[in-house]
């Protein structure tokens, strides 16, 4: 799993989820840990590479899963911490760049 500024990479995904597509999420975390997003209902929902006991897709209610295997040295509040700033980082890009930019500087991003 790969935290970019645009969106969540994960190697069962078959695409990036932009942040701006995603309307809530939780980290649980027993034996292991588990992302779980909630989509917004515009949002394409991704397609997974291959099957996996720890991630699904639940289409009906668009939430995806992610088993987050290979986070280590980290504990859930901490995790939860660093998806919650890139999520929020990213509407607020969103909101400056609809909100503020004037048309030059939008075909400069």
């Amino acid at each position: 799993m790969v935290l970019t500024p645009d969106g969540l990479h994960a190697s069962v995904l078959g695409e990036p989820i932009a942040w701006t597509d995603v309307a809530g999420y939780a980290v649980y975390a027993s034996s292991r840990f588990a992302l779980r997003l909630w989509l917004n209902e515009n949002a394409t929902l991704p397609n997974k590479n291959w099957r996996t006991p720890y991630s699904k897709i639940d289409r009906r209610e668009r939430i995806v899963t992610l088993g987050a295997v290979g986070i280590k040295g980290m504990k859930p509040a901490d995790f939860s911490a660093l998806v919650g700033r890139y999520h929020h980082a990213a509407y607020a890009r969103q909101e400056l760049v609809t909100t503020h930019a004037t048309p030059a500087a939008m075909s400069s991003l």
